[in-house]
């Protein structure tokens, strides 16, 4: 996407040959680069990394400077970082891609350059993803979720009846990124005035959150609580999670920690938490997770599945874990059940596309399923989700969410 970037980190490579002005080998040691890779590369359109590590690693025997090329689709999807040396000495930088908008392959080079002497890697953007689809531009104007209103209802046996409704506001910092969502409940069992809200801090490294509670005009001095350290490609590694759950006259408070584990394609795979829980394996198909297969039940596996239509998953906050992968399974499956990274964007590459259908297994005697409708506004981009659901505590089928989606500029 536009002004969006993603580290791509090149490891060691092969000792490539050098030029002068003219363009003629003639190798050279002024600069040196590790053995054992290569100097060409291709990545597809949303590419975060070729292979794991801190970046190109070289030596020079002076002043050294890094340029990107002139390519046909031009340069400023690539920047290099640093992008010079002021004397001798081993150095390392990182080059980082902007994701491939345009239709249409790409190629850079990148040029270091010391003396008389020049190493090039070349990189080649192709313009679709691993699954074939071309990445979509942000929509314009940078529309923003702004509020999520949910009405709930069930099945008496009789009727379907509105149960509750509650809304989340979602606070942006200067650098746009979430730094409180604030819901807000009406009806059912919970009391008028009820308020909950979710406060992040951005580190570096790190982010963390609080959920602070208020009932009655009355604050809750037991709060939920996370945070987690992030990777070099800022992604999820481990964390923890905080609790509180209240017991008779006296608060309990639980928790866990947990590490993930990504693909290649940056990808969530596996979660392990650390308290004894069952690790989850996610497995994904044309850019979507499929199946999160989270333990066992009686001998059986336990596997909530998920399929995908045609909507795209391009909202600014994943609506797929706001309002959609909701089951014991996909509550758990980047380990921290309150799923706050995974909303604001933080375990790894997302699902390109939305939810069309969830099944849970579980202890329940008939599988519980549901299956979402989406409407969209003019920039594809869903203001409302129905889900209608089987298999409850009831035969009949029905709505039983409603999800509507505001934006701002």
């Amino acid at each position: 996407m536009k002004n969006f970037y993603v580290w791509l980190v090149l490891m060691a490579f092969l000792l490539i040959g050098c030029s002068k002005e003219d363009g003629t080998d003639v190798g050279g040691p002024a600069v040196q680069l590790a053995t054992g890779t290569t100097s060409e590369y291709t990545v597809y359109a949303d590419e975060t990394e070729v292979a794991p590590s801190q970046g190109i690693t070289f030596t020079t025997t002076g002043p050294w400077r890094a340029t990107v090329a002139e390519t046909r689709a031009g340069t400023d999807w690539v920047t290099i970082s640093p992008d010079h040396g002021d004397q001798a000495g081993s150095y390392t930088i990182r080059i980082s891609l902007g994701t491939n908008t345009t239709g249409q392959d790409r190629k850079a080079v990148v040029t270091i350059e010391c003396g008389d002497t020049r190493v090039a890697i070349t990189i080649e953007q192709k313009a679709v993803t691993a699954s074939g689809e071309q990445p979509q531009d942000p929509i314009e104007g940078g529309k923003r979720v702004s509020r999520v209103e949910t009405d709930h209802y069930y099945h008496n046996g009789t009727e379907i009846v509105h149960e509750y409704n509650h809304t989340i506001d979602f606070v942006y910092d200067e650098q746009g990124r979430v730094s409180q969502m604030v819901a807000r409940y009406y009806g059912g069992d919970f009391t008028e005035g009820y308020i909950s809200t979710v406060s992040l801090t951005y580190g570096e490294g790190m982010v963390s959150y609080e959920i602070g509670t208020v009932e009655n005009g009355v604050e809750n001095p037991n709060k939920d609580n996370g945070a987690a350290t992030l990777d070099g490609q800022g992604r999820v590694a481990s964390g923890e999670y905080v609790f509180f759950e209240h017991k008779g006259d006296e608060w309990i408070r639980g928790g866990d920690t947990y590490e993930l584990s990504y693909d290649v394609d940056g990808y969530l795979i596996r979660t392990v938490p650390q308290g004894g829980s069952s690790e989850s394996h996610i497995s994904w198909e044309n850019g979507n997770p499929v199946q999160v297969w989270w333990g066992t039940s009686g001998g059986s596996d336990l596997i909530d599945k998920a399929t995908y239509g045609e909507v795209l998953n391009r909202a600014n906050v994943d609506l797929n874990w706001l309002c959609v992968l909701s089951s014991e399974g996909w509550d758990y499956a980047a380990g921290d059940p309150n799923k706050v990274f995974n909303i604001i964007g933080l375990i790894g590459t997302r699902a390109s596309h939305m939810v069309q259908t969830l099944s849970e297994s579980g202890v329940y005697d008939t599988p519980r399923t549901r299956s979402y409708t989406y409407q969209l506004d003019v920039d594809g981009l869903p203001v409302q989700i129905e889900r209608v659901a089987t298999g409850d505590y009831s035969s009949v089928e029905y709505a039983d969410y409603t999800y509507k989606i505001t934006y701002t500029e």
